[in-house]
């Protein structure tokens, strides 16, 4: 194989290289030649590139093109005949290589940025539709600056949104909060309440909900639940938890009910009016906007309070303190129940004496009302003896002294005449039994 030969035989290759179809046709001027092999190495491009050629082979008039990974061209020539090796007259249509790879990247590219812009249209398109549930309210934020866009409130709704924008979602229905607290009673002794509680957001305050506490609103509900409820707790002794439940939960509804939901009369209240000139509008205490406490911008709207669990140690203590305090009143009893009795003894006698004296006093002016009536009654009948004696006197003619005086004498001794025995007119003298 010449030089010629050589050239030419390299000259085909290269034309494999420089964007022929990878195929060509050969001529031998004498001898048969089984197989020529070229192997050459050329650079490898990026992904756009076609793989680099490396061996040519020849055989039955046809090349065959097998590839390599190197950079310089080698041509390496074997042969079996008569000793002469064919020139390779390469048939393949040869194009520049400049305009070639220019095409190709550009048709490449035009179907890469179609396909990935497809792809990413149908992988975009759905999520951009946001739907915000019946239960639910919603605001719009900017997922890459973080701003959110607090003129709207989305209530239940399909939305159409940027792929960068996202929903801030609230729960619309109930809050339901159960928790299990430990707290001291009024007679420090520890107890333990279940308690159940339900409350809602306030759309017309969600704004200003999140601005203050984010989505970390639920727990900050909860916090100040169980600070209010220990809180008001220990105002009630083990008898009103036992014995006044129903007091014990209203007052506890109430004071979770201030903290939580505030005062103030809701929105639906025509002008602010208070609900006690509008029944309809909230409690009959709330107040108008401004002049009321606003809460924590949700409304309590239920609350229960479930068992009440009391230690065994705890009751214990309890029934020993309640045993020792009705032997204290016991004793209280029993000492004013002394008392009592010696203040009673003491007025029975002060009745007594004055009763007493009052019978004395009406004994002795009943005695000198009898005495007096007496002397009065002996006046009187003396005056009317007289006056009979006078007229007696007058009418049997009796004049002299002595006969009326025998006369006196001797009516004295008939009234007399059952204490008398025997007169002695001689001597003037009576005898008595």
């Amino acid at each position: 194989m010449n030089d010629t030969d050589a050239v030419n035989a390299g000259q085909s290759a290269r034309s494999l290289e420089n964007g022929g179809t990878g195929q060509g046709s050969y001529s031998c001027q004498e001898a048969n030649v089984e197989q020529i092999e070229l192997e050459y190495k050329i650079p490898v491009p990026n992904l756009f590139s076609r793989p680099p050629i490396g061996i040519v082979s020849v055989p039955d008039g046809q090349i065959r093109v097998e590839g390599s990974q190197t950079q310089d061209v080698d041509l390496v020539e074997s042969g079996h005949g008569n000793g002469r090796l064919c020139s390779i007259a390469p048939s393949c249509q040869q194009r520049p290589m400049s305009q070639w790879s220019k095409t190709r990247i550009c048709l490449v590219c035009v179907l890469t940025v179609a396909i990935g812009a497809l792809l990413l249209f149908v992988s975009l398109f759905p999520a951009s539709f946001v739907y915000v549930d019946y239960y639910e309210y919603a605001l719009h934020r900017n997922s890459f600056t973080g701003k959110v866009d607090y003129s709207q409130l989305y209530g239940p709704s399909c939305n159409l949104m940027a792929p960068w924008d996202e929903m801030i979602k609230f729960k619309a229905s109930a809050h339901h909060v159960e928790m299990t607290l430990k707290i001291m009673n009024k007679d420090f002794l520890g107890i333990t309440l279940h308690l159940y509680l339900q409350y809602f957001l306030k759309p017309t305050e969600i704004v200003v909900l999140y601005k203050r506490y984010n989505l970390q609103y639920p727990e900050v509900m909860k916090q100040l639940i169980q600070s209010t409820v220990k809180n008001t707790a220990v105002n009630f002794s083990l008898d009103k938890y036992r014995l006044r439940r129903h007091h014990v939960e209203a007052e506890l509804e109430s004071r979770v009910r201030y903290v939580l939901s505030g005062d103030c009369c809701p929105s639906r209240c025509p002008n602010n009016h208070t609900s006690a000139q509008n029944t309809s509008c909230g409690p009959p205490d709330c107040l108008p906007v401004g002049q009321c406490y606003v809460g924590r911008h949700v409304e309590l709207r239920y609350f229960q309070m479930g068992r009440v669990s009391i230690p065994d140690e705890v009751m214990d203590l309890y029934l020993r303190s309640v045993v020792l305090q009705i032997q204290v009143e016991r004793e209280l009893y029993l000492q004013e129940t002394a008392v009592e009795e010696k203040k009673t003894e003491a007025l029975v006698k002060n009745l007594l004496n004055q009763a007493r004296e009052v019978t004395e006093a009406a004994e002795a002016k009943s005695r000198v009302i009898l005495a007096k009536a007496n002397a009065d009654a002996e006046l009187t009948v003396q005056v009317a003896y007289q006056s009979a004696l006078v007229e007696l006197f007058d009418r049997l003619n009796i004049t002299a002294e002595e006969n009326k005086l025998s006369f006196i004498y001797t009516k004295t001794l008939w009234g007399k005449r059952d204490m008398l025995f025997a007169f002695d007119y001689d001597v003037n003298r009576v005898y008595t039994p």
